[in-house]
């Protein structure tokens, strides 16, 4: 299945402290920087990269990434569930 098209949304960031929070996890993990660029409130991919680099990247998310959330009831019980 994988990614079809070429197009890559930007990750936007709200002003304030989401944008300061991504800030500081770029600069405590320099190795993100040779990968995105934080900036203008969006994370982009490094202009450094190919076509070719950036594909393998969302292709990689696109595989292997999944989303877990916690979902607390009423009456305490707690679920994971994964997308």
């Amino acid at each position: 299945m994988g990614i079809q098209n070429n197009q890559t949304p930007d990750y936007f960031l709200s002003d304030g402290y989401e944008y300061d929070a991504y800030k500081i996890f770029f600069k405590n993990c320099p190795i993100l920087n040779e990968l995105f660029v934080i900036g203008e409130g969006k994370v982009v991919f490094s202009s450094n990269l190919s076509e070719t680099e950036r594909h393998e990247i969302r292709e990689y998310i696109h595989t292997n990434f999944v989303l877990k959330v916690r979902v607390r009831f009423k009456d305490g019980k707690v679920d994971y569930r994964k997308y």
